[in-house]
């Protein structure tokens, strides 16, 4: 603090006038204003998922080394983090939701949870505008969205970088997601600037190894965006529970254009896989002179016992099998 020459914060009254406060006082601050609106509100210590899941038997303190904001509403808890830079208001970082904590009161403490997000809560949504070439070539245009939680994790690593630092870490993310071969090129992004927002990337695109070239036809995978991806979860035994961050969903949205004289000549059927907490859709309908595919994919959970495993390793063979349904266009010439 002298190095620096800042002024030490020994009050909620300090960090107004000084401008400036440690993540846990500017929590501290919120506080203090929350209860001074008539708001009945505390701090809470909790353990980090991202580090470690809480063990009270271990009786060690330093297990609760974030903390968040509790405010009681008659609706319920609403937990916050208002010194988390890049978070909107009513949604915590992944490592900090369903947490275990300390809420600090009169008689010293309660352990809590804090609130568990929901798949909507973390969200990643493409939608793409690709056209085939009668050689298999597949390119256009392709958006992602980031939204909730996943836009809290992409500001968070990339809030310190320039604009060459953060069209390098969106390229690698979206090029990492796509079949292995394929290329992004980002021509643009909003919404980074405003936490509130869904962060929307654009960019051009051209997929690898969704398309094989048969004759007079066209070999198309169902889930283009998904071309090449291997199973999930392929041991038959496991010695760990499945560990996500957090529920999550994924959807895609494409848009394909026919090559000039090429027809659809078959179509796989629509397919809803409803698994508990875990759900898989696959849609492919043709609109005019054009395909549109749809895929969602979403789970509610985020730990999954080990007797809940052989389900879970189920879903995901039936979404992969289902990926791998072929479209086949065929050209009107011999």
């Amino acid at each position: 603090m002298e190095r620096e020459k800042l002024k030490a914060n020994n009050n909620a009254g300090d960090v107004l006038k000084n401008g400036y406060a440690s993540s846990r006082k500017v929590n501290y601050f919120f506080v203090a204003l929350a209860r001074a609106a008539g708001f009945n509100a505390t701090e809470v210590y909790v353990s980090p998922r991202s580090r470690q899941f809480f063990n009270p038997d271990a009786q060690e303190t330093g297990q609760l080394s974030a903390d968040v904001v509790d405010v009681r509403l008659v609706s319920g808890d609403l937990y916050l983090d208002p010194a988390c830079a890049v978070c909107p208001y009513g949604l915590l970082p992944w490592y900090e939701t369903s947490a275990t904590g300390l809420r600090l009161d009169h008689d010293g403490g309660t352990m809590v949870t804090t609130s568990r997000s929901h798949p909507q809560d973390a969200v990643v949504a493409r939608h793409a505008d690709l056209h085939l070439s009668s050689d298999g070539t597949l390119q256009g245009t392709l958006s992602v969205e980031y939204q909730g939680i996943r836009a809290i994790e992409r500001r968070g690593e990339g809030w310190r970088q320039d604009e060459f630092g953060k069209e390098k870490m969106f390229t690698d993310a979206i090029t990492r997601e796509l079949p292995p071969g394929s290329r992004f090129k980002m021509n643009s992004i909003s919404g980074w600037d405003q936490n509130s927002r869904t962060i929307k990337v654009l960019g051009d695109v051209e997929i690898a190894g969704a398309v094989v070239p048969a004759g007079h036809r066209l070999l198309l995978t169902s889930a283009v965006l998904h071309a090449g991806e291997g199973p999930i979860l392929q041991l038959a035994e496991r010695t760990y529970p499945v560990y996500f961050r957090v529920p999550f969903e994924v959807s895609d949205d494409v848009v394909l254009h026919f090559p000039p004289g090429f027809h659809v000549n078959s179509l796989p059927n629509s397919v809803k896989i409803p698994a508990g907490a875990a759900n898989y859709e696959l849609n492919v309908h043709p609109e005019g002179d054009v395909l549109r595919l749809t895929r969602d994919l979403s789970i509610s959970g985020f730990l999954f016992a080990l007797k809940d495993y052989p389900a879970l390793r189920g879903f995901y063979a039936k979404a992969h099998q289902n990926d791998g349904q072929q479209i086949i266009l065929a050209s009107a010439k011999p």
